[in-house]
């Protein structure tokens, strides 16, 4: 199973840098995954159900290098961003067929995501480990155009941390042009606005109260708001009618007492880690802030779920960064360090766990979409997953 390799390296990583903190071949480490993550996503065939959708739409880019610099061209594609228009085009200009694209798109968003983990997280194979289990698969082989989006957000973070704003929103322009759904980090600014003191703490847990008993009218107002804006009309329209994302869909009493529980954990952790300042660059705790207006809106729309998805390794380098330090403000070792392990193994059980819960509205496990894993040199295709696409086509 090729997935074991990088994995295997990352564990390797995490006890000898991470734990005994033998750090003497740790580029060299870093490099090795990173290849193996970029190669394993690059050269694979027909995994995951957008995948399938982009290698379709592939064939209708144009091959002209002119036309990626013609306007109405790139507007042309309807749900399609320019920026997205631009790079397929560009590449297909160069008689570069799909397996070239989908390996030049790997080759940037790992090493993108790689370079972000090895400058903000203390622990960056544990960080690795985070990135595996959680988004590797669905950045490399579903969000191909969103993983872009996010790439470019993780460019502007030393920008937005150091409060240089127009370069910020340079990169946030940029990022849209990949994805729409990139808007959103253009409000995380705002959030630098706001210090974290517990009165203002309880303040914004009580306001987050008051309005779960008025969901049906926020999630109206969220609505329509979203589908007000011109180029997120239609996929707002698209998505808020689908029942998997629509505010009448349920989270369950477990799903509940998760979303409560992130709420209240990372705004009581930012409120430590500001009181006993404890991060290395105060404003990576307002970004963290942000996640929770994200967790919160996904509560009255689980789309805005999706919209996690670039705000996760700022979140991945805080659990493996900042969380170990608090917990060593109230225990003492090796308590507070074995506590942080089995917190660490829980999430990361989550995640596996989740890869074999049944696909939304099918029987088909989650987990089939991507393994077996097969690849362009032998271009093998699995029964089970083509019938799941063919219900998706």
């Amino acid at each position: 199973m090729i997935y074991l390799i990088p994995l295997i390296l990352i564990l390797v990583g995490v006890f000898f840098c991470d734990f005994l903190k033998k750090k003497k071949y740790s580029r060299i480490l870093i490099f090795v995954i990173f290849t193996c993550l970029a190669l394993i996503s690059g050269f694979s065939y027909r995994l995951g159900s957008d995948v399938i959708h982009y290698m379709h739409e592939y064939t209708y880019y144009d091959n002209n290098l002119q036309s990626a610099f013609n306007l109405s061209y790139l507007t042309s594609f309807n749900g399609r961003m320019p920026g997205w228009v631009f790079i397929t085009t560009v590449l297909k200009s160069f008689r570069a067929d799909f397996v070239v694209f989908k390996l030049f798109h790997a080759i940037v968003i790992n090493f993108i995501i790689v370079f972000f983990l090895k400058k903000y997280a203390t622990n960056i194979f544990t960080a690795l480990l985070f990135y595996f289990f959680s988004s590797y698969i669905t950045f490399n082989f579903e969000v191909l155009r969103e993983s872009l989006a996010v790439s470019v957000f993780l460019l502007s973070v030393p920008m937005l941390l150091r409060k240089k704003f127009i370069s910020y929103y340079i990169y946030v322009f940029v990022a849209i042009l990949f994805h729409e759904s990139a808007l959103i980090v253009a409000f995380i600014p705002l959030f630098f606005l706001i210090s974290l003191t517990k009165r203002n703490a309880i303040a914004i847990i009580i306001i987050f109260s008051v309005l779960l008993f008025a969901k049906t009218s926020v999630s109206v107002a969220i609505m329509d708001t979203t589908s007000s804006v011109f180029f997120l009309r239609g996929k707002a329209q698209l998505y808020f009618e689908n029942e998997r994302y629509s505010s009448q869909a349920e989270i369950g009493f477990v799903g509940f007492l998760i979303f409560l529980f992130k709420i209240i954990f990372v705004l009581y952790s930012i409120y430590v880690v500001n009181k006993y300042k404890l991060s290395r660059n105060k404003y990576m705790m307002n970004v963290l802030l942000f996640s929770v207006c994200i967790v919160y809106l996904s509560y009255f729309i689980q789309i805005f779920y999706r919209s996690s998805n670039y705000i996760v390794f700022i979140y991945i380098c805080f659990v493996t960064s900042t969380l170990p330090l608090l917990f060593n403000l109230y225990l003492q070792r090796p308590l507070s360090s074995i506590l942080y392990r089995l917190i660490l193994v829980f999430f990361l059980s989550l995640r596996i766990y989740n890869l074999f819960i049944p696909i939304y509205g099918t029987n088909y496990p989650s987990y089939i979409r991507y393994y077996p894993y097969y690849s362009v040199f032998d271009k093998q295709v699995d029964n089970l997953r083509e019938q799941y696409y063919m219900l998706n086509l």
